[in-house]
This record gives C-alpha cells, structure tokens and sequence, in this order.
C-alpha cells in the first residue's frame, strides 16, 4: 500500500477518535450542566449547592474542549486541553472521597472512568502530534505566460517540453486580459542540503526547471531558443548580436 495512503488513513482514524472524544464532551457536558444533583449521585458525592456549582462550571468546561475539538479535529492542542481538565476532576473526587458522606462504591467506579477516558485522550494527543510532526512534500510553483492561445500552446507542449512534465504538476489557463497562456508548473522542493549541494553544483532542481520552462515559452513563441552574447562567448567580445542559434 502506498506510504501517503496509509498515512492519510491513519491520519482519518485518528481525527474519528478526536471527534468522539469531541461528542463525549458535549454528552458530559450537557449532563453536568442540566443535572448536576443527579450526576453527583451517580459518582457517589453529596449533591450540596457547591458540588452542583463545581460540576456546572465543569460542564461549561467540557462544552469549551468540544468546541475546540470540532473546530481542530486533527489538531492535538484541544485533545491534549481535555487531559488537563481529566486532572482537574481526578483531583476533584479525590477531593471529595476524604468526605465521610461520599459513596465509596460508586467514587471508586468514577475514578476508574476517568482514568479510562484519559487513557483516550492522552492517546489521541500524542497520535495527533504525531502526525502533525510529519513532514508534508513543499513544492514551487513558477509560471511564464507565453503569447499564444491556450489550445495552441497545449498542443505544442507535448512537442517541445521534452521531459518537463514529469517534473512535477503543469497547468494552463487563460492569462488575465486574455494575453496568452499563463502555463505554471509545480515541483516538489528538495531538502535545505540538497539545495544548498544543487546550487554548489550548479543543478539545483528549481533554477533548471525554471529556465527550461522559459526556453519552451522561447521555442513557442518564435520557434527557437534565443542567446545572449555572454550566454555563448567567454571573455572578451564585441557587443554584436551573434550567430549561432539553437534549434
């Protein structure tokens, strides 16, 4: 299978469980916000005005991490903000087991919970920046514009481009103001050391796909590759125009 496919699916698993986790928030939160009384029962703490103040503002808090979640899916910051707030409760029924009045039975069952569910979000961060550390393929985009109609200039591309093709991605369009064709081509950019070596060498990827594009925009327009005197002379020469030309 293909590395990008691959890495593509992953990335689609990961950003599933990132919106789960997402609807866990909003189902929680709703429940705290709306039934604070009845949801400090069910984890076994007494459901004094302060517990139900504790578990409102809990609630707003779980509705703020889905909101983040949904609007960064794929993005590890909201995932990771869920574990702080799993601390938070953690510390909270900690807080409330030392009571006399609390349900042991059921705070131990509530903690079990929630250390299953930070199980899942730790999980999920950590896939999450991990992804997000994977390098994506830059590319260069250049474009000439050459004074020839659209469908003549893609005709006579698979005639003079040679193998520039399959160098990266070639596109045509209309220039603005209907002058000419603009025909762009984007190639994948290579490492900082490998520039820098191709540059040392003189055949760095980009310079030399730039001036081939150009040489076809030459060989489109006047149907040969024009010279400059100092492009074909070494040293001294007199500043005429010269003969030699390259069909």
């Amino acid at each position: 299978m293909d590395t990008h496919q691959t890495r593509e699916r992953g990335d689609g698993k990961v950003g599933t469980l990132s919106k789960g986790l997402g609807w866990l928030s909003v189902g929680l939160g709703v429940a705290e916000m709306a039934a604070p009384a009845a949801l400090a029962r069910l984890i076994g703490v007494q459901p004094d005005r302060r517990t139900r103040t504790t578990l409102r503002l809990f609630g707003a808090r779980e509705i703020a991490h889905a909101i983040g979640i949904f609007a960064k899916p794929r993005q590890p910051m909201p995932v990771w903000s869920r574990v702080l707030g799993d601390a938070i409760d953690l510390s909270f029924l900690a807080w409330a087991m030392k009571s006399k009045r609390t349900n042991t039975e059921r705070m131990v069952g509530a903690v079990v919970a929630v250390l299953g569910v930070t199980v899942l979000d730790v999980f999920a961060g950590t896939s999450l920046q991990r992804t997000g550390r994977v390098q994506r393929p830059h590319t260069k985009k250049m474009s000439v514009t050459i004074n020839r109609p659209l469908q003549e200039v893609s005709q006579r591309w698979r005639e003079v481009a040679g193998d520039l093709s399959s160098k990266g991605q070639v596109t045509f369009r209309t220039a603005p103001g209907g002058r000419g064709t603009e025909v762009s081509l984007e190639i994948p950019t290579p490492g900082r050391l490998k520039m820098a070596a191709g540059r040392l060498l003189h055949n760095d990827a980009e310079q030399m796909a730039d001036g081939d594009l150009r040489k076809v925009k030459q060989l489109i327009e006047v149907g040969e590759i024009v010279h400059s005197d100092s492009s074909i002379h070494r040293g001294m020469h007199a500043a005429q125009p010269s003969a030699r030309k390259e069909r």
